[in-house]
């Protein structure tokens, strides 16, 4: 009984980026997911620092949907 009724999946390849110090008035983070022959790419942009937080759960999202 010790396991779920979850499937494990293998990871989606991801490569991620954040604009280093100094950008201008905003900085931009990026990341690449492949699945199959699918290229997602996720761009977040924000005056002042853009947040690791949400651009983490952004990258988790999509890379459920490419599933």
């Amino acid at each position: 009984m010790g396991r779920t009724g979850r499937k494990e999946t293998p990871a989606l390849p991801v490569a991620a980026h954040t604009e280093p110090e100094p950008y201008g008035t905003e900085q931009v983070r990026q990341a690449y997911l492949g699945a199959g022959d699918v290229l997602a790419v996720v761009l977040q942009s924000r005056k002042g620092e853009a947040e690791a937080v949400p651009f983490q759960q952004t990258v988790a999202l999509q890379a459920l949907l490419l599933r």
